[in-house]
This record gives C-alpha cells, structure tokens and sequence, in this order.
C-alpha cells in the first residue's frame, strides 16, 4: 500500500485467491465419482446376500443360483445382460427369463421351465426334448413320456447353410445393401443371445418315435440305431427296425409279422429284423 510520504510503502500479509477452471472442476468430479464407486463397491450396504428366483419347479432356485455366483458381489458389478446370457447357457430348459437389478442390493430373477414331451436316453445320460423341438438336460421329475433307447445321439435338426461368397461383380449391389443396413435398426438381445442357438432334435424323427409309441403296446421299448432308424424290442428277444419315419408302416409292419411267422417256423432265433425297405427285407442271426 503506497503511503503519503513519496517512496514509503506498507506491506501487508495476504493469500493470492485463484479461480477455478473448468480442468479443476472436471479432476474434482472424477475424484469423487472414483470415491463413490471405491465405497459402493466395499461398502455391505450395496451387497448382494440372496437372489430372489421366480416361476421354477422342476429346478431347484438354489441350483440357479450356485451356478450364477452372484453372491457377495456389489450391485455395480451385476451385468445384467451378461447373467441372462450365462442362464440361457446353462439352462436350455428355461425360457422367457428376466432379469432385474434394484439398488441397493437386490437382483430378481423370473423364468419358465420347458415342458418336456419326448426323451432321449443314450446309457445312463437322458435328454428331454419339448414341443418346440429344444433339446436340453433331464433334470427333475417330468412324468411319464415317449422314450427313445440308443446308443447313438439324439439326431439334430440340420443348421442353416453359411450364405454363398460374393463375387467382384456383386460388389456394387453388396456396398448399397451394407448402406441400407446401417439405417437398419440394430437387431435385438433375443436375436444375438445363446436361445438363437439352442439344439433342436430332428422333427421327423421325433414324429416319427411319438406316432410308433401310439401303434405299440405301452411297455414296448422303442430303441434307435444310426443305420436302420427307429425300431422295438419284440417280445420274442429281437429287435426290428422300420427306418426313420412312419413312410408305409402299415406294409412295413405286416411284411415283418410275415417274416417273424416265417422264422418261427424254421425254428430259426435271429437278433435283428429289418424292414427299412420293403423291397429288401432282412434279418441277422446272433453271431
């Protein structure tokens, strides 16, 4: 402070003030956003203790669970879209799953069980397959159902062929289609998760096996082979094959009571009977 006096001077104690800029502000808003998560990830406030499991019967909740893992997670970690896809994965037999994340701390998960109405038994391994063709574990109790016995896989239903390659000369008409496409709305989680991709059991097949069961007598085991198709165990200790659909089953099914009277009366015991085509008939002795 200058005084009265010329060349006199009063020099005060003082603290320069500087005025925030937009960077202070910014580091001082990502600071405590950094803060706020450090605490909502350690903080018991915001962790998960239990998932709360909706519309399950024949799986138990407490199976879902274990195998999701979700317990003592902080709700800040839970993806929402990534645990319906691990579910959809390790649970074909479940559909129309929902999840749903609340703060603080709560995860809710709702689903339907596929109704199965064939099963596949390979040795000691059993899969179910439900109206919609979706092949998928046994797991629980489902009642009584048409049961195909084999040695084989459940055959599948054939994947759609990958689309051709472009030529050079499809070039032009490729670029303006991949234009169009990019005004094209995105397409949906239903579309790209892992249901899209779930086996199912080749329909003939299984047409085939649940008509058959309706021509049989109810303890008649119906079993499949690779080669031969569908077939039963007759009561006289053979098993006969019919192929692989219900194609001309009523000839197919009275050219092998020709056979079985023809074989009875040779006195001759054979371990397989074949009438897969009409034409060529056959049987095979026990070797």
């Amino acid at each position: 402070l200058s005084m009265d006096q010329a060349g006199a001077e009063l020099r005060l104690p003082a603290i320069s003030l500087t005025a925030p800029g937009w960077r202070m502000l910014s580091g001082l808003i990502v600071i405590l956003a950094a803060v706020g998560i450090f605490s909502m990830l350690n903080s018991p406030y915001f962790r998960i203790e239990a998932v709360e499991v909706k519309g399950l019967q024949r799986l138990s909740p407490a199976d879902l669970t274990s195998a999701l893992n979700l317990e003592n997670l902080s709700i800040v970690e839970i993806d929402r879209k990534a645990v319906l896809d691990d579910i959809l994965q390790k649970y074909p037999e479940l559909k129309d799953v929902k999840v749903s994340v609340f703060m603080p701390n709560l995860v809710s998960i709702s689903a339907a069980e596929r109704q199965p109405v064939f099963a596949w038994q390979k040795g000691e391994e059993t899969r179910w397959v439900d109206a919609e063709g979706v092949v998928f574990p046994a797991r629980g109790e489902a009642g009584p159902l048409v049961t195909v016995y084999s040695e084989s896989d459940l055959p599948l239903m054939a994947q759609p062929e990958a689309l051709p390659e472009t030529s050079e000369s499809d070039a032009g008409a490729e670029e303006a289609k991949t234009q169009t496409s990019l005004l094209s709305p995105l397409p949906s989680a239903e579309k790209t998760s892992p249901a899209a991709a779930l086996p199912k059991a080749d329909p003939v097949l299984i047409a085939a096996a649940q008509g058959l069961s309706q021509v049989l007598p109810p303890e008649t085991r119906i079993v499949y082979h690779a080669v031969h198709g569908l077939g039963w165990n007759d009561a006289q200790g053979w098993q006969v094959y019919i192929g692989k659909d219900l194609n001309q089953f009523e000839a197919k099914y009275a050219m092998y009571q020709d056979i079985a009277s023809y074989l009875a009366g040779q006195g001759i015991r054979p371990s397989l009977v074949s009438v897969e085509h009409l034409n060529a008939p056959f049987y095979r002795l026990e070797q």
